[in-house]
């Protein structure tokens, strides 16, 4: 209309940033820090007592506390699996040649065992890749990180809670 050319700078579809992908990577080194150190103190199989230390006759809120840590645990361990698979994921969108419907959305249901046998992992399953590893690689990352989103939290409730046998 004004007779100007139109100059239009190149799109970039993912920024390679290393500070942003260090960013990204705390999330990874918090609960692996946190699950090492529970393994190296339940390791030595150290006996405390017959009671938690602090007050005394406050056992169940101790270990009400200890289970609410659990739980916090097992919510930061699923953060880094959840990361993992989007990211991939989302890789697979912009660099790849595209993945199932199912499979967007899978990033997000990994975290209950139901999802090994839901219409999104079966449809992931039996699509027509253009290449059967990158199928394989997909379908494999989504069942280990299933059956770890399902026993992180089992494992880290056995591993926080203390022997207070005699």
């Amino acid at each position: 209309m004004t007779g100007l050319p139109i100059t239009e700078n190149k799109k970039i579809r993912m920024k390679k940033d290393r500070a942003l992908a260090t960013l990204r990577c705390v999330v990874h080194f918090v609960p692996l820090s946190t699950a090492l150190a529970l393994l190296v103190l339940h390791g030595p199989s150290h006996y405390i007592g017959g009671e938690l230390s602090g007050a005394t006759g406050q056992h169940s809120q101790k270990l009400a506390a200890l289970l609410f840590a659990a739980k916090l645990h097992e919510l930061f361990l699923l953060a880094p699996l959840g990361a993992l698979l989007i990211t991939h994921i989302r890789k697979e969108l912009v660099f790849g040649n595209g993945v199932p419907f199912g499979t967007v959305f899978s990033g997000e249901r990994f975290r209950d065992l139901a999802f090994l046998w839901s219409p999104e992992l079966w449809g992931t399953v039996y699509h027509e890749w253009e290449k059967k590893r990158k199928k394989w690689f997909i379908v494999s990352h989504l069942v280990v990180c299933t059956i770890l989103g399902v026993l992180v939290g089992l494992l880290t409730g056995v591993l926080i809670r203390p022997r207070l046998e005699d």
